[in-house]
């Protein structure tokens, strides 16, 4: 049997698809862009996490109109489209990691009371780690924007004994595909001052 030369690209490009499965790979895709992760500062020393490399620090006044409020997140990548966006904010709250669930659980209460008008999609929780001592408790939705819909995945975990608010969004479009790639995201997350 022969095949064409589409025929065996599409085979090779599904073979290295099959093999770069996780953002701790040398690269992954993610619908039909290559992206390579790594680990990178939030906050000094105290946060580190797996990003993608191509992901830029948005800029100020696009970080105004995507999030209005004065309680916008600390630190906000976007992709160089700015279709794909994580955000992060350090919490003062005082949190130990058995509480996290319940905190998780307490956000989506309030969101869901706040913005009836969203689509709540599925939430969980679970052990970021083999030894399970760290929890990311989240949960995703949908809310109407201008051009559509956004579609969100709103994370939380504990670091150093403050809380780690993760924020992940993107279009409808892409998100399904995005979704396990930006938990993998939030479960990388680690204190700085561990080890390097």
């Amino acid at each position: 049997m022969k095949f064409t030369e589409q025929e065996i690209e599409a085979m090779r490009k599904a073979a290295q698809m099959e093999a770069h499965k996780s953002i701790h790979d040398d690269y992954v895709y993610i619908g039909r862009e290559r992206l390579e992760f790594a680990e990178q500062d939030l906050f000094y020393p105290y946060v580190r996490i797996m990003l993608p490399r191509t992901f830029l620090k948005l800029p100020e006044e696009f970080a105004r109109k995507m999030y209005p409020s004065e309680y916008r997140p600390d630190v906000i990548r976007t992709s160089p489209s700015m279709t794909v966006n994580f955000a992060f904010s350090c919490l003062n709250s005082q949190i130990r990691m058995d509480e996290v669930i319940m905190c998780t659980r307490y956000y989506l209460e309030t969101m869901r009371r706040m913005y009836p008008g969203n689509q709540y999609l599925d939430n969980s929780e679970h052990f970021m780690d083999k030894d399970e001592t760290r929890i990311l408790g989240w949960y995703a939705f949908s809310n109407p924007t201008l051009d559509g819909h956004r579609y969100n995945i709103h994370a939380f975990t504990e670091i150093e004994g403050k809380l780690l608010f993760c924020i992940f969004n993107s279009s409808g479009e892409i998100f399904e595909e995005w979704k396990p790639y930006a938990l993998e995201v939030f479960d990388s997350v680690r204190s700085g001052r561990e080890t390097r």
